[in-house]
């Protein structure tokens, strides 16, 4: 029964995770035309963590509130702090929230055997600006990824080039009031037009 719950649990969560990039609906055997192993996956890797720490569905359930229910769902607790950013996980009010270590194993087991098929690493590098589809930054955020990427004046590359574009112009003389909107063509509704914006 609590294994059967944890498996539940964090098939919800991984299904979650994953669905909220393509905006597609949680449903049963999702992928069985293109990673027919999915649930498979998550349901041994979830037996075997669980079997050892009987604890992790609600490890697990606690990521999904802290990331959906207190920030609007977007995976953002599953990216890693880098040279620029400090994620989200590592936040003071957050560093008591565990169960990454078993989401990170189904990732990776899901990407090695279904690549760009189920693959949050596609998109790791895009959604490390930490914008979302609703409202504004800070020039100040995106600096380095604007004018300065690889140190030799370039942009990142995973900006699509017209809205990259667009936020140079828009911060080319920024002040630390200096605020973009997210998404240009609507920053106060929620829809697909800023991740339309970002090259996968």
């Amino acid at each position: 029964m609590r294994s059967g719950l944890c498996f539940f649990c964090v098939t919800l969560v991984v299904l979650g995770f994953i669905e909220v990039c393509t905006g597609a609906r949680l449903k049963l055997n999702f992928y069985r035309k293109t990673c027919p192993q999915f649930e498979k996956i998550v349901k041994n890797i979830t037996w075997s963590r669980v079997a050892s720490e009987p604890r992790i569905g609600a490890k697990l359930l606690r990521v999904h509130y802290h990331d959906c229910f207190v920030r609007g769902c977007d995976a953002s607790f599953l990216l890693d702090s880098n040279a620029t950013s400090i994620a989200e996980k590592e936040a003071r009010p957050n560093l008591s929230v565990l169960g990454y270590g078993v989401i990170d194993d189904i990732k990776s087991r899901l990407e090695e055997v279904c690549p760009e098929i189920v693959s949050c690493g596609r998109l790791r590098c895009s959604f490390l600006s930490r914008a979302h589809t609703i409202g504004v930054s800070h020039c100040g955020v995106l600096g380095r990824r604007l004018f300065n990427f690889t140190g030799k004046g370039d942009t990142d590359p995973s900006i699509e080039p017209t809205y990259a574009e667009f936020l140079r112009t828009k911060c080319s003389n920024p002040t630390p009031a200096t605020t973009i909107e997210m998404d240009p063509q609507g920053s106060l509704s929620f829809d697909s037009h800023y991740y339309r914006s970002l090259n996968f």
